[in-house]
């Protein structure tokens, strides 16, 4: 389960998404300009910047749809949703913008890059003076940015940042799971080990290696440990060998006691 700090700030960029997105739709919607002899141009006349203010608005009602499952979530530690639609819900969100940003700043960059040259190129040709209409558009082309970068940059960092932090709470308790039950399942395996038709080497090396595996993920076995299992997998026969590390005060080594299993298996 997330923290609370964690579902509280997911809610925070939920509000902060909603506002950005609302800017760069305000700012996009009302993008205009009148010339002097009536004319007007509008956002409307630019394909990718309607598709700048399309994917926008996807995005703020979206947002607005997530805002009342994240409070829930927030107020109650509880998912009223299934993580699993807020992490694809997200990315394909952001996939979203991401393509409106691409629109937005490749044809801004372009109409920037010619205006001089246009401008220069009619006011040789014709004589007029074409400075309202430079001076007008080039306005009209940084609120495009403007909006652009308000939407699409920070929008799209915030709605990946939430979708990392649910991916987190998504996939932490399964991993969790399978670590533990790995775990388990090397216990058990340990416990089940026996020398029946081994010799000393082999059976010493087969717990060994469990052993070594538990080591490897942070589950290190104790000496007494691994010597209690070394003995539990042995025989009834061997018996006599178990029992006589009674009377040892000072616990023996693995290699000890391998060593001990050899010379015992010999007299067997």
């Amino acid at each position: 389960m997330a923290s609370k700090a964690v579902v509280n700030s997911a809610l925070v960029l939920r509000i902060l998404t909603l506002l950005l997105l609302a800017a760069s739709v305000v700012v996009m919607a009302t993008n205009n300009f009148k010339f002097s002899d009536g004319t007007k141009t509008s956002f409307t006349d630019v394909i990718a910047y309607r598709y700048v203010a399309a994917t926008g608005a996807v995005g703020f009602l979206y947002t607005v749809a997530q805002i009342p499952f994240a409070v829930y979530h927030a107020c109650t530690e509880k998912r009223p949703l299934r993580p699993e639609f807020d992490f694809y819900g997200d990315k394909v969100i952001s996939l979203l913008l991401g393509t409106g940003v691409g629109a937005g700043f490749a044809v801004t960059f372009e109409f920037k890059r010619n205006l001089n040259d246009f401008v220069q190129g009619v006011e040789d040709l014709s004589g007029q003076d074409l400075s309202e209409f430079k001076s007008k558009t080039e306005k009209f082309l940084d609120r495009a940015t403007i909006a652009t970068v308000t939407k699409g940059m920070l929008s799209k960092i915030v709605g990946l940042t939430i979708a990392s932090w649910r991916f987190g709470t998504l996939s932490r308790e399964p991993i969790l799971q399978h670590f533990t039950l790995f775990v388990l399942e090397l216990r058990t395996e340990i416990q089940s080990i026996k020398k029946d038709g081994l010799i000393p080497d082999e059976y010493v090396v087969k717990v060994k290696n469990v052993v070594d595996k538990l080591g490897s993920i942070g589950k290190p076995v104790l000496d007494k440990d691994q010597l209690i299992y070394l003995f539990q997998g042995l025989g009834a026969e061997y018996n006599p060998f178990v029992t006589s590390f009674n009377d040892i005060s000072n616990q023996p080594t693995i290699e000890e006691v391998h060593s001990l299993l050899l010379s015992f298996d010999l007299i067997l």
